[in-house]
């Protein structure tokens, strides 16, 4: 019978530690990615990575140059006046209202119907808000598109965007598979001081797990990002700070594990000395 309530136990811990390493990526997932305000929180900052405006800017004024048809003889000074009124808009304080709207209306366009998507999805990134502070500052030279989207090539495939939308729901059963499998090996578990000590060594386990898979993703996402300037930018940026991010779940967990442990170290000396 003792036999049996250790194997149980163990078995339920350990059933614990792995679906709350699955519960925790699912969870971020689920408030950073397929929230739109938590994607856009999470994105926000992105505009101010060097790399990022040095691409939007150049992207900004080919297509600006594009829509305005400008005749030949006014080419190059108009190029260069566009190529100014582009770099001013990341010194504007507008730009994070107008990324924010860019963030939208992308989320929107590849998490709206998933299920609807096939095969490699380009990311249609619509640059109009960022386009309109950029026109307001080329004194009518150009006008403000009311769109302005660039497809961005080695974006998500379908079934990522399908795993982002369900995202929640696995967090959700994760999560209570884990609180359910820790409930079970506490209360089955001969001392229950030396199954919160293995409950929390686990939990700074999942976490420790979650993070090099993190950082191990990122650097598979980045290699595989050969598409023009501005697309190779923005993954390195989200990478980052996607992994920043994430980053700060895992280091709550791990001290939340650590705290269990510590507890379950002082309830099996209590447990002694009462024995």
């Amino acid at each position: 019978m003792r036999l049996m309530r250790g194997f149980l136990a163990a078995v339920s811990g350990l059933v614990a530690v792995v679906a709350l390493a699955v519960a925790l990526p699912a969870a971020w997932v689920a408030a950073s990615v397929a929230d739109e305000d938590g994607f856009v929180s999470l994105s926000r900052d992105v505009v101010t990575d060097g790399a990022v405006q040095d691409a939007a800017s150049d992207l900004l004024t080919t297509r600006l140059e594009r829509e305005a048809g400008l005749p030949a003889q006014l080419a190059e000074t108009g190029r260069r006046l566009l190529e100014r009124a582009t770099d001013r808009v990341f010194d504007d304080p507008q730009l994070s209202g107008a990324w924010a709207q860019t963030l939208r209306r992308t989320h929107a366009a590849l998490l709206d119907d998933p299920a609807a998507a096939s095969g490699q999805v380009p990311v249609p990134l619509d640059l109009a808000p960022l386009a309109r502070l950029a026109a307001e500052r080329t004194d009518g030279l150009v006008d403000a598109p009311d769109r302005l989207v660039v497809e961005l090539p080695g974006g998500p495939d379908a079934r990522a965007l399908r795993l982002v939308d369900e995202s929640p729901g696995l967090a959700l059963a994760a999560g209570l598979v884990a609180a359910v499998g820790a409930l079970v090996a506490l209360l089955v578990a001969r001392r229950r001081g030396v199954a919160l000590v293995w409950l929390g060594v686990g939990a700074v386990a999942a976490a420790g797990l979650d993070a090099g898979l993190a950082r191990l993703a990122r650097e598979r996402t980045v290699d595989a990002s050969t598409g023009d300037g501005l697309q190779t930018a923005l993954v390195r940026a989200l990478a980052d700070v996607g992994v920043t991010s994430f980053d700060g779940w895992l280091v709550w967990t791990a001290l939340s594990g650590a705290v269990l442990a510590v507890l379950g170290v002082v309830v099996a000396l209590v447990g002694r000395r009462t024995a």
